[in-house]
């Protein structure tokens, strides 16, 4: 710095070369994963293997056939009826079930970006969270409707939807890679929470990289224990979904 005060922080060396080239050796070779985005790979599950068991909540059991053709269908309901499109901002207040892995999914599919909502905020936090977000509508569940404040947004209860496949409706579009996926909040501790946007390619390789890592093969099952506002869920949903099991 005193040679160069001109020098970015980001240019500056932090460790000596050879400490650097030991670090690179000890963690293997990069590994490239699957150009694909997470609704993309479960899609690709449900063509293979559309009775393979996806989802096991309660007493509810979905398979990825069952699993895809629910989001597809919610998909073209949310562009048809909501004009949903790619970017387009849309609250995710649910617990853990069939149903907000499907909205998740079918958000993906249309380009969407899905804000969960802790379904334990205080009704204001909510309020103030989805204002900040703007967001276009509100997917929820009809036992968690009555926990939402009064807002001034569609807010559709989704497993009270008519989600009858629809032939003539138009084809999805295709995500790109580099685009915005969801926002996530931080806890807000030190003031206001803070708004993170993850892309599409950050959390499919995560994903594949903890699959890689721990050897995750179709006969394993993963539990989903992390509330929706917590990035971990993805980690814990996606890790048996494209897996295969």
């Amino acid at each position: 710095i005193i040679a160069d005060p001109d020098l970015r922080v980001d240019d500056l060396a932090v460790l000596p070369e050879a400490e650097k080239q030991q670090l690179l050796a000890w963690s293997g070779q990069r590994k490239s994963y699957a150009p694909l985005a997470f609704h993309e790979i479960v899609a690709d599950w449900a063509r293979r293997q559309p009775k393979r068991l996806a989802v096991v909540a309660g007493s509810e059991r979905w398979t990825y056939g069952q699993l895809d053709r629910t989001a597809t269908t919610l998909a073209q309901y949310l562009a048809t009826n909501h004009s949903i499109a790619p970017q387009t901002r849309v609250g995710l207040f649910m617990d853990r079930s069939v149903w907000s892995v499907t909205s998740l999914l079918a958000l993906w599919k249309l380009g969407a970006v899905y804000v969960p909502i802790d379904i334990q905020y205080p009704v204001e936090r909510s309020r103030e969270v989805l204002s900040a977000a703007a967001v276009s509508l509100v997917l929820t569940t009809a036992h968690l409707r009555q926990r939402l404040p009064e807002l001034d947004l569609p807010l559709l209860s989704v497993e009270k939807l008519d989600l009858e496949p629809h032939p003539g409706a138009e084809a999805l579009p295709r995500v790109a890679l580099d685009a915005i996926a969801y926002l996530i909040h931080t806890s807000g501790t030190s003031g206001k929470p803070k708004r993170i946007p993850i892309r599409h390619e950050s959390i499919s390789d995560r994903i594949q990289y903890h699959n890689d890592y721990l050897n995750l093969s179709d006969r394993e099952a993963v539990l989903h224990l992390a509330g929706l506002h917590f990035d971990s869920s993805l980690v814990e949903i996606g890790m048996a979904l494209l897996s295969g099991g």
